[in-house]
């Protein structure tokens, strides 16, 4: 009788369960809270909340609560929230710089990208209203360099005492990252001054005020200062009048600040997201309905934004790769468009150019706009029997 093997060969089953001893080893060793899913794809083992597997480059830091820390799976290492592979080329760019980075929350912008630069390399003075104590705790497991400190950006003192913590610990600052923000939405005639001023207190002043404070620690040259500021100061929104103003000064105050820290070879940058799934976001958004998200869909050509997409932004402008990028606003995750209502594809499929025998004239039929003034009404050419608009002409 023809022998059979009976069991796989010890070289494919011995690494198989290593493999599998190391991973409960892992569980039983880590605290895993109950919305967690462990997914194992490919090599790339994580905790997962939304209990979506992806692999790890399409991996979002502000859907995974954490990667598993405590074990080691042969030809693997950690790095930040990912696993590579050894000897794989991981971006540490920001090696020996320390970062300052303003109103840091667990869930919000702030975070990600203090998180973003501290697996970057840098070193990370995290400055909060409200102490992000998740945030701190991975930052802690993973063996970053960090200090925290609460910093109210309407305090000078407040200020002083979070920019002499910095240096008590690291002796230098080489990035600003100008995050603390806050918002209110009201129609422009209902807005009364203490909102207004609060509004411009926090977003425009305290701005100014935190970088007036760091200028004279700020490294020279290289240094490097990123101010966040929004869509709505390069584009108008109903409700978000004073808001609006609040960031578009935050532009303006770019442009100037970097074409006067240019001769000592000092940067100053900044980045205009649109709309980002935060907490602040998440108010706006609970009662939406079809016409909202049609309307969301329309102005976000790349969808909704994750405040990981703003950190990979800052990242970038705030390392040597940036080095000749000075003045300028990023737009994030949307773009300036102005959508006619013709010039669009037909999608119904019911008129073909290849199809199509009628004549011009049968064809298409002018689309009647109204006018508000009579002198520059549409008018006929007599040879073609067509309508020639006639464009309005500056006074001289």
């Amino acid at each position: 009788m023809e022998d059979r093997p009976v069991g796989k060969p010890c070289s494919i089953l011995v690494p198989r369960i290593w493999s599998i001893l190391t991973l409960i080893f892992s569980i039983f060793t880590q605290r895993i809270t109950k919305s967690a899913e462990c997914a194992a794809i490919g090599g790339h083992f994580a905790m997962a909340n939304t209990g979506e597997y992806a692999l790890r480059d399409s991996l979002r830091p502000e859907d995974w609560s954490d990667f598993i820390p405590a074990w080691r799976l042969p030809g693997w290492s950690r790095s930040g929230k990912f696993l590579v592979p050894d000897g794989s080329d991981v971006s540490k760019r920001l090696d020996g710089k320390v970062a300052v980075v303003t109103g840091v929350s667990d869930r919000g912008i702030g975070g990600a990208i203090a998180e973003r630069l501290a697996d970057d390399g840098a070193a990370v003075t995290i400055l909060w209203m409200e102490r992000p104590d998740r945030l701190i705790h991975r930052l802690e497991r993973r063996g970053h360099s960090f200090v925290e400190a609460r910093c109210d950006v309407k305090s000078t003192p407040s200020i002083k005492a979070a920019v002499d913590a910095c240096m008590s610990e690291f002796g230098q600052v080489d990035i600003l990252v100008n995050n603390a923000g806050i918002e209110d939405v009201h129609n422009f005639e209902d807005g009364t001054d203490d909102v207004w001023e609060n509004l411009l207190d926090v977003n425009l002043l305290g701005t100014m005020r935190m970088t007036r404070s760091v200028l004279p620690y700020l490294t020279e040259p290289e240094g490097v200062i990123v101010n966040i500021s929004s869509v709505l100061g390069m584009a108008g929104c109903t409700g978000f009048g004073a808001y609006s103003a609040t960031k578009a000064g935050l532009i303006g105050l770019t442009q100037s600040l970097a074409a006067e820290l240019a001769p000592r070879r000092m940067r100053c940058v900044g980045v205009a997201p649109a709309l980002v799934f935060t907490p602040m976001m998440q108010r706006h958004l609970s009662n939406g309905d079809t016409s909202m998200e049609e309307s969301l869909n329309q102005s976000h050509p790349l969808g909704v934004g994750a405040a990981r997409d703003v950190a990979s932004a800052v990242a970038f402008l705030a390392s040597p790769e940036a080095r000749w990028i000075t003045g300028t606003t990023l737009p994030l995750g949307w773009m300036p468009s102005f959508p006619l209502p013709f010039g669009q594809p037909d999608t119904a499929g019911q008129a073909s150019l290849h199809q199509s025998s009628k004549s011009p004239a049968e064809k298409t039929s002018p689309v009647k706009l109204p006018v508000t003034d009579a002198a520059h009404a549409p008018r006929k050419k007599e040879s073609e029997g067509t309508i020639e608009p006639v464009l309005p002409i500056a006074d001289s």
